[in-house]
C-alpha cells in the first residue's frame, strides 16, 4: 500500500507539472493571436484609410503645379499660334530631330539655345531632346554679327547653333558655341563656390581665376582658327572655281 501510495503520489505530482507547459504555450499562442488580430484590423484600416488621401495628394500637387505654371506663363504669352506653322516645317523638324519632338511657339522674354533651320517665314530651333521652338523670322534681329547678318540675308542659317534672346516680343540672334559656353559655365560655378568658401580672400583668387579662364578661351580660339585655316586651305581649289563663277567664298567661323 505504501508503494501504491508512493506511486499514486508520484502520479499525482506529474500531472500537476504537465499542465503548466501547455498552459504557457497556450497563453503565448493566445497572446500572439490577440496581438495579430488588432494588427490585421489596423492594417486593413490603414490600407483603407490612406487610399483616398494618397489619391488626393497628387491631384493637389498637380493643381498647384498647374496653377504655378499658368502664373509663370501669364507674363510670357506666345508670340504666334503654333497651329499656323506649315505642315512641311513640322515634317522637316521631325525628319531632322525625331518624330517624337514636341513643337511649340516662342514666348515673349524667352531665351532659346540650339541648332536651327529656316523655312519661309519661320525658323525652327531644337532647344531640348524632345523640344522644338518655332520663331517667326520677322521677330528676330540677325544683325548682331556681320557673319550672322550675311548668313541670314543669304538664307544660310540651317544647322547654325545660335542663342535667341527676346526682350518683350523682339528677339536677337547670337552665335552659340557649346564648347565656349561650357568653359564659361565651368568657371562661373568655380567663381560662385570660391566666393562662398573663401570670403575675404576671394578677390585675389578671382583675379587669378579670370587670368586662367581668359587663357583657356584664347587657346580655344586659336585651336578653332587653326581648324578653320586648315579647312580653308583644303577647299582653296573649290573656292577658286566658285569665285570664277561669282559665288561668295566661305565665311569666317562664328565668334
Amino acid at each position: 500500500m505504501q508503494v501504491d501510495e508512493k506511486n499514486q503520489s508520484a502520479e499525482d505530482t506529474k500531472p500537476a507539472k504537465m499542465p503548466r507547459k501547455p498552459s504557457a504555450r497556450l497563453q503565448a499562442a493566445t497572446a500572439a493571436a490577440e496581438k495579430a488580430a488588432p494588427a490585421s484590423q489596423s492594417g486593413k484600416a490603414a490600407e483603407a484609410a490612406p487610399a483616398p488621401a494618397a489619391g488626393q495628394a497628387p491631384r493637389g500637387q498637380e493643381h498647384a503645379q498647374s496653377a504655378a505654371q499658368q502664373g509663370q506663363d501669364a507674363g510670357r504669352r506666345r508670340l504666334h499660334d503654333v497651329r499656323d506653322v506649315p505642315h512641311a516645317l513640322r515634317q522637316e523638324a521631325q525628319a531632322k530631330w525625331g518624330t517624337s519632338v514636341e513643337i511649340s511657339a516662342s514666348r515673349e522674354n524667352g531665351r532659346y539655345t540650339g541648332p536651327v533651320f529656316t523655312s519661309g517665314e519661320y525658323l525652327a530651333q531644337k532647344v531640348g531632346e524632345r523640344s522644338v521652338v518655332v520663331h517667326q523670322v520677322g521677330d528676330v534681329d540677325f544683325t548682331t554679327n556681320d557673319n550672322m547678318k550675311r548668313r541670314a540675308s543669304e538664307k544660310r542659317l540651317t544647322d547654325v547653333n545660335m542663342q535667341i534672346n527676346y526682350q518683350g516680343d523682339k528677339g536677337q540672334a547670337h552665335f552659340h558655341d557649346p564648347k565656349r559656353a561650357a568653359i564659361e559655365e565651368m568657371f562661373s560655378r568655380i567663381h560662385r563656390t570660391a566666393k562662398e568658401t573663401l570670403g575675404s580672400d576671394f578677390e585675389p583668387f578671382a583675379r587669378d581665376l579670370d587670368v586662367v579662364k581668359n587663357r583657356i578661351v584664347e587657346q580655344y580660339r586659336e585651336s578653332k582658327q587653326r581648324q578653320f585655316d586648315a579647312r580653308t586651305q583644303s577647299q582653296a581649289p573649290q573656292r577658286g572655281h566658285e569665285q570664277q563663277r561669282g559665288e561668295r567664298p566661305a565665311a569666317h567661323p562664328e565668334r
